[in-house]
């Protein structure tokens, strides 16, 4: 599979080592907030004020939240270890 695009595109390495998995998740939860915060006015959508806030300022509840949901979607994608929706704690 060849991921990005344009001249940012290189062939998919396979699956991701866990750890490297976790550091991901959190960038791919990072940019998802912030170009998500960045588009909603685009289509007239107006954001929660307290999510409305750069990654760093998102409530550490909400964090986690998306970082989990991401190793979720990545581990259906093929792409690391297997997060089945049932073995994510809240609290990591």
């Amino acid at each position: 599979m060849v991921v990005g695009n344009g001249d940012d595109q290189v062939e998919d390495a396979g699956p991701v080592a866990e750890g490297d998995l976790v550091d991901l998740a959190e960038e791919v939860a990072a940019l998802f907030h912030d170009t998500y915060e960045q588009l909603a006015p685009r289509f007239d959508y107006q954001t929660r004020r307290r999510s409305a806030v750069p990654w760093e300022q998102v409530p550490e509840n909400n964090r986690r939240l998306m970082v989990a949901t991401v190793r979720v979607v990545l581990s259906r994608l093929g792409l690391g270890e297997v997060v089945d929706v049932d073995d994510v704690a809240p609290g990591g």
